[in-house]
């Protein structure tokens, strides 16, 4: 008897000990669930500088104390965001939330990489969708995988002083008359240039060259994403001549001016008009002495062309920018999408964006005021957004280039862009 019960009692224990097991081990998976619903991973750009580190980090400190989620910050350079995304998302080891530029949302989306936001940005009541600028320019096929937070887009800086003294009181309204303007300026006024043309890198120019083919009412692809859009070589033969007439009056070295050479010309007095991003503004209160700074002036993108059927402006600035996306593999999308909006509130783009913000409230913030009005109220249009997006600018780079060397005709230079687009859509 006394063995029959001590067999018993190991049975018992036995079975006590097994369900202690279960419950403990349970309990630790739940655990573990737990710790990754509390702990998301945050890639971006490496810092601009030490202030924006800080504020970014203050910001992400913010949140995880509002809500006990923690944040892992992983950077890689700006332009290696995109293709870093696509690997570790492929090899299964996604961060959780990115910035991502415009340039790359379109591909990454559509390859499957990011998250469709979809129902969630249209039922939260959280948040305002109507409060974002470019919004609309996300949706792809219906279809929304982002937030936008900043954007960027040159618009028309001009030296009122050197147009007065040409007879010209108004900032242009079209192409055109930017155009007329530029030849008054450059045969009116010795030793000033009416344009700063800048085709010395083809990131910045790329830019303006697609801000002048929205203008003309370009687009890139028809609506099944096969081939270029019935708009396309009308608006493409007509952004490259308007940069072929202005080389005619722009300075020599307009081959080899960036950013930083139109802007040191336009302090300097050398020429009369230039586009620019809202930068500009700090840059030219380093460099310009009071009397020409009193007279920079700016305007919004002029119009390019003008339909009366629709009555529709066509004067659209190519916008740059950053978008905030969940990747498609999230381990923690509910905490991912808390950083999200958290991330794209008015509050916190107001204290992060660099450029435009993309909230319209969030431009009452006190640090956008000197941001003038011609940036704010410029019409958004996405830059190219496609896997081979750099590969087409490069290539009407070039194109422009040869066009203002005489080496390349504008029928020549749409029909190689054209050929170049189908070539890679076909890849």
């Amino acid at each position: 008897m006394r063995i029959r019960r001590l067999l018993d009692l190991v049975v018992v224990t036995l079975s006590l000990l097994l369900v202690l097991g279960v419950v403990l081990s349970c309990g630790s998976i739940n655990n573990v669930a737990f710790a990754q619903e509390k702990k998301i991973t945050f890639l971006l750009w490496n810092w601009d500088s030490p202030v924006q580190g800080q504020e970014f980090t203050k910001r992400v400190e913010i949140f995880e104390k509002q809500t006990g989620v923690t944040v892992e910050i992983q950077h890689v350079a700006w332009n290696e965001l995109a293709e870093k995304l696509r690997v570790v998302s492929l090899a299964g080891n996604p961060p959780d939330v990115v910035m991502t530029r415009n340039a790359d949302y379109a591909w990454l989306a559509k390859g499957g990489i990011l998250m469709d936001i979809t129902s969630r940005a249209d039922t939260d009541k959280e948040i305002n969708l109507e409060d974002f600028n470019t919004l609309g320019e996300l949706r792809l096929d219906g279809k929304l995988y982002a937030l936008p937070v900043r954007r960027g887009g040159p618009n028309l800086v001009y030296n009122a002083d050197l147009l007065k003294k040409v007879g010209i009181y108004y900032p242009p309204n079209t192409l055109a008359e930017v155009k007329e303007y530029a030849e008054r300026v450059t045969k009116g006024i010795d030793g000033v240039y009416g344009y700063g043309l800048i085709l010395g890198a083809s990131g910045p120019f790329s830019n303006r060259w697609q801000s002048a083919f929205y203008s003309y009412g370009g687009e890139w692809l028809n609506k099944d994403g096969t081939d270029v859009a019935s708009s396309f070589e009308e608006a493409a033969l007509e952004a490259y001549k308007f940069y072929q007439d202005m080389a005619k009056f722009s300075p020599p070295t307009a081959l080899s001016d960036d950013n930083d050479d139109a802007a040191r010309l336009g302090a300097t007095g050398k020429v009369a008009m230039w586009r620019d991003d809202t930068a500009v503004v700090t840059k030219l209160a380093n460099l310009c002495s009071e009397e020409i700074l009193k007279n920079i002036k700016y305007a919004i993108h002029p119009e390019g062309k003008y339909d009366p059927e629709t009555n529709t402006s066509y004067r659209y600035t190519a916008v740059g920018g950053w978008n905030i996306v969940i990747s498609a593999g999230s381990h923690n999308p509910e905490a991912a999408w808390e950083f999200m909006k958290f991330w794209a509130s008015s509050e916190n783009i107001a204290e992060v964006s660099y450029g435009i913000p993309d909230r319209k409230s969030a431009l009452d913030a006190p640090r956008f005021a000197a941001i003038p009005e011609a940036f704010k109220e410029a019409q958004a249009k996405t830059v190219l957004t496609m896997p081979w997006a750099e590969e087409l600018n490069n290539l009407i780079f070039e194109n422009t280039q040869k066009i203002v060397l005489g080496k390349l005709s504008l029928e020549q230079a749409t029909k190689l862009t054209v050929e170049k687009i189908r070539e890679l859509l076909n890849k």
